[in-house]
């Protein structure tokens, strides 16, 4: 009886080692499984944030060259308006505010599903800097309402404009080096 014992006990033994090491290897493998779908998803994650930031990029420069090209007109026509009493004429270079429109699809998607924390905090801090630098700018365009725009004679209107074209092409220069720093930041993590 003993030695029945001692075989079964080992039996038992090694039959509890077994499935005790084949649990431990398929929860590795479900780790290792669930680790590599996470950095998938990441990698997408910031692949899309890249493609956002380069068309919001675009449409930034779109906006720029629209309204520096409206401070090229008004500096060439205010000085002839200083002239004209009262004028209300029309001018064929204004042809209403632009608005950036810029895109944050991947940005809201991400912070709705917690994605934003499986990035670097640094790059989520820069990202979400960004992205309200990107609101601000839009808000900026914004304020310039066109109330009492039939009220302002041709000089007042074209100071107006010029105020605008100042404010964008200053907060321009803040959004478009946020952009690019963003940029870097997101391909250097994705090149990880």
């Amino acid at each position: 009886m003993p030695r029945n014992l001692k075989e079964s006990l080992r039996s038992g033994i090694f039959q509890f080692s077994l499935v005790t090491i084949s649990v431990w290897l398929a929860l590795m493998a479900n780790d290792w499984s669930e680790r590599q779908k996470k950095k998938n998803d990441t990698q997408l994650l910031l692949t899309k944030f890249q493609a956002e930031i380069q068309v919001n990029q675009e449409r930034l420069e779109s906006t720029s060259t629209y309204y520096r090209q409206l401070d090229d007109s008004l500096e060439i026509n205010i000085p002839k308006e200083t002239k004209k009493v009262n004028s209300v004429s029309f001018y064929n270079f204004w042809k209403g505010k632009i608005e950036p429109n810029f895109q944050d699809y991947v940005f809201q998607l991400a912070l709705a599903t917690g994605k934003m924390n499986d990035i670097d905090i640094e790059l989520a801090m820069s990202l979400m800097d960004l992205y309200k630098r990107q609101q601000l700018f839009a808000e900026l365009i914004d304020q310039y309402d066109q109330e009492g725009w039939q009220e302002k004679n041709t000089l007042e209107r074209m100071i107006y404009l010029s105020s605008l074209t100042h404010d964008v092409a200053l907060d321009n220069g803040r959004l478009k080096s946020k952009l690019i720093e963003s940029l870097d930041m997101t391909n250097a993590q994705a090149d990880k």
